[in-house]
């Protein structure tokens, strides 16, 4: 047997014992962590790239996963220790937690959305029961032919007309080499500048989502021996600054929030290691 054939039978062999689990540092990256970007304005920016090949993308909402309408990200590391990365998600009512823009977790719609029609609130974050994730942008609302497809969607705006306050951002897009990239920044003043920022870092455009930001950006990663978290809460009389260049352990920097988006490694075929000779 030829060693082209040697390596070919050894490739079945170990897909035949099925996938094995992505290693953690596998498919994902700190682009920035901490950092200022200069001529931006930006101070403080962490950002992620995560290859969907690599991790699985879901939503998480605080009902589900602590049993009650909001939770900030330290408690939900605590019940959730496996995911590399968590990032607040989508917007959501300050009164009951209900989220604003679509939502979808576990295949279903919760009991209250609150769709709020020409507020720009038109990309659509979806992973499918296949693992494949992508942004549907101009839309409002899924179709129920999607939803069928749809484990996860959560909401971001595209545009916030009359917004110009200085303040965190959180924003995710997918680049051009097909990875999607979770940014938290501080400080900018509107979306315009957020997406700006974004297309630097090698967004498409009509990928670009911003997430819920202000006191409510926070995010986790921990992955390849790498653990940090941020909650940039606003300062105030009983909050500290919360903008450091380390890790931020302070609970108050952590605003209780409705929704998460976590990425966990997720099983790929051995082979893929393979290289044949």
């Amino acid at each position: 047997m030829t060693s082209s054939k040697l390596a070919l039978a050894a490739a079945l062999l170990l897909l035949a014992r099925g996938p094995a689990a992505a290693g953690p540092a596998d498919g994902l990256r700190v682009l920035r962590r901490f950092e200022p970007v200069p001529g931006s304005g930006i101070t403080h920016a962490c950002v992620v790239e995560a290859d969907p090949a690599y991790f699985r993308f879901s939503v998480v909402s605080a009902l589900k996963a602590a049993g009650k309408q909001k939770a900030a990200l330290p408690e939900l590391r605590r019940l959730l220790p496996g995911p590399a990365l968590i990032v607040n998600a989508g917007f959501f009512s300050l009164k009951d937690g209900a989220p604003i823009g679509e939502f979808v977790e576990d295949g279903a719609r919760p009991g209250r959305i609150i769709y709020a029609p020409g507020k720009n609130l038109d990309r659509i974050f979806v992973a499918r029961y296949d693992d494949s994730v992508d942004v549907l942008a101009g839309r409002e609302k899924l179709t129920d032919a999607e939803l069928l497809w749809t484990r996860s969607a959560v909401t971001g705006k595209s545009a916030w007309p009359g917004h110009s306050d200085p303040t965190n951002r959180t924003a995710l897009c997918f680049t051009r080499a097909g990875k999607v990239l979770l940014a938290a920044v501080y400080p900018l003043n509107t979306l315009a500048a957020l997406f700006n920022y974004m297309r630097s870092e090698g967004c498409e455009p009509a990928s670009i989502v911003a997430l819920d930001g202000g006191g409510s950006t926070q995010m986790s990663y921990d992955s390849g021996g790498e653990a940090w978290s941020l909650g940039w809460e606003r300062a105030g009389a009983d909050v500290p600054e919360c903008h450091l260049r380390r890790d931020n352990a302070d609970p108050r920097c952590y605003r209780p929030v409705s929704n998460f988006i976590v990425l966990e490694p997720r099983a790929r075929p051995i082979y893929e290691n393979i290289i044949a000779p």
